[in-house]
């Protein structure tokens, strides 16, 4: 019985919202291949081209989605508190990281990938 009390008192995992999955991008051009300027964003991660981040909490404050991410890349690692600011369509987000406030289109997407935690509707095609 202690286990089962365990388990119900166990942290959540720190996951973003499923209406961000997917690859953002500067350039539309870029879609779909190297894109040196945009970002992934997977549930509990957020990648740039060179940079790689998980997400280690997850709080939201209005439309705002405030994530703390533990990055690494260019052989450093450092934590930092990474805000999202999605567009009420959905095709584009501001987001303030790395030091910088950026914007970004979203990408269609071809196919489907599953993410470990995902729930079933983040899984579908958006095209």
């Amino acid at each position: 019985m202690i286990h089962f009390a365990a388990l119900l008192m166990a942290p959540a995992p720190a996951l973003l919202p499923p209406t961000l999955v997917g690859q953002w991008t500067v350039d539309a051009a870029a879609c779909g291949g190297e894109d040196t300027e945009g970002v992934t964003i997977r549930r509990d991660a957020v990648d740039f081209y060179d940079t790689r981040g998980r997400v280690q909490g997850v709080e939201r404050a209005g439309k705002h989605i405030v994530a703390r991410v533990a990055f690494s890349g260019e052989g450093r690692t450092w934590s930092e508190t990474v805000t999202i600011i999605p567009a009420a369509d959905g095709r584009s987000i501001m987001m303030y990281a790395l030091g910088s406030k950026l914007v970004f289109e979203r990408c269609p997407t071809r196919r489907a990938t599953a993410v470990p935690g995902d729930p079933p509707a983040s899984r579908e095609l958006a095209v």
